[in-house]
C-alpha cells in the first residue's frame, strides 16, 4: 500500500446563514475597482464586476488561499497524515466524515494550525471535510485587495489580446507570493 496525501475533490457549498454566498459580495467593490482603473463610465461595469470575480477565483486557486468567505467540502487522502486543508484561513467549524458518511467526533481526528490547518490523523485513504474558508467582507487583507486590483487591471487591459483568464500578472504574483500556501511543509 502506497503512502501519499492528496486532495481528491473540492467544491463550494451553497450559502448558509452564517456564511453568506461569496457571489453577493466582492472583496473589491465595483466602484473601488473603477476608481483604480480610472474608468468613469458605466459601459464596462458588468465586465469589470465579472473580472473581479474571475481574478478572485484565480488568485484563490493559484495561491491556495481563501479570499472570500465560503463553505468548502473537500474529499482527501490523508494516508501519510498532516495534509493541509485548502483555502486558508480555515475556521474552527471543521466537520470530518469517513468514507461511509459517518461524522467523526473531535476525539477521532486531530487538526493543527492557526489559519492554515493540517489534518494530522486519522491517516486513511478517504475522508470528507466540510468547513468555512476565507475572510468575512470586512476582514479581507489589504494585500489581497491590492492583488485583485492588479489582476483585474491586467485582465482588463489584455482582454482580447491573449488568454487573460488563467494567467497571473507579475504584479499580483509578487503581491500574493508571501501568502502562498502552494507547497507548504508540515512539521
Amino acid at each position: 500500500m502506497s503512502c501519499y496525501n492528496a486532495i481528491l475533490d473540492k467544491r463550494v457549498l451553497p450559502a448558509t446563514p452564517s456564511v453568506p454566498p461569496s457571489t453577493t459580495w466582492q472583496a473589491v467593490s465595483l466602484q473601488d475597482m473603477k476608481d483604480y482603473l480610472r474608468v468613469d463610465f458605466d459601459d464596462d461595469s458588468q465586465l469589470i464586476s465579472s473580472l473581479i470575480d474571475a481574478a478572485t477565483r484565480l488568485l484563490e486557486a493559484t495561491f491556495n488561499v481563501g479570499i472570500t468567505q465560503k463553505q468548502l467540502q473537500v474529499a482527501l487522502n490523508n494516508s501519510c497524515g498532516g495534509i493541509m486543508l485548502p483555502g486558508a484561513p480555515v475556521a474552527d467549524d471543521v466537520v470530518v466524515k469517513d468514507r461511509h458518511g459517518n461524522e467523526l467526533d473531535t476525539s477521532k481526528y486531530c487538526l493543527t494550525g492557526l489559519d492554515v490547518k493540517y489534518l494530522e490523523w486519522p491517516q486513511c485513504q478517504y475522508l470528507v471535510l466540510t468547513y468555512t474558508s476565507g475572510y468575512a467582507p470586512e476582514m479581507v487583507p489589504e494585500a489581497f485587495k491590492t492583488a485583485i486590483k492588479q489582476q483585474v487591471t491586467w485582465m482588463y487591459e489584455h482582454r482580447g489580446d491573449e488568454d487573460a483568464t488563467s494567467k497571473i500578472c507579475p504584479q499580483a504574483s509578487a503581491t500574493m507570493a508571501p501568502f502562498s500556501n502552494v507547497n507548504p511543509f508540515f512539521l
